[in-house]
């Protein structure tokens, strides 16, 4: 296993410890973009059940690979600049699921998308922080809010 750097090595790289929060940020947003991209090209064509479905469950992957460092990463985010490459990789995101809501004509997806965002975060880093593993058990209780937001029968 290589050895963690130096802490005089790391600033060689990046001019303080905001840049390297920074760069963090990017590349937990770039596996976020990834992450969903892959699950919107899967989720195209389906119901909108079993899109949610596909979505949610590549959103709660995502967040459990380092609960901690997503988390604390989100709260950073908040207080720093967003650079061009961070804010153009939300804007991805955030058009890719108002997409795949339009494809199913939802009404102002754009206000679905981020409702359906905040609920999913609140819901999964909570769950995660409580220490919980079981990500299907998470998703078991957080799809049939997704569904019944979503107009549909949680019980189908």
């Amino acid at each position: 296993m290589m050895p963690w750097p130096s802490v005089g090595t790391l600033y060689q790289y990046f001019p303080g410890k905001e840049a390297i929060a920074a760069e963090l940020v990017r590349r937990i947003k770039a596996q976020l973009l990834d992450d969903l991209t892959g699950a919107l090209i899967a989720a195209r064509g389906r119901s909108l059940r079993e899109a949610a479905e596909i979505v949610l469950s590549a959103s709660i992957r995502h967040h459990a690979r380092a609960p901690e460092l997503s988390r604390e990463l989100e709260r950073i985010e908040e207080d720093l600049p967003l650079d061009d490459e961070v804010a153009a990789i939300n804007d991805k995101v955030h058009a890719g699921l108002i997409g795949l809501l339009a494809e199913h004509a939802l009404p102002a997806p754009e206000v679905v998308a981020r409702d359906l965002t905040a609920m999913s975060r609140g819901v999964v880093h909570a769950a995660l922080f409580a220490g919980e593993t079981d990500l299907a058990q998470i998703e078991r209780r957080l799809l049939p809010a997704i569904l019944g937001y979503l107009g549909l029968d949680p019980r189908d």
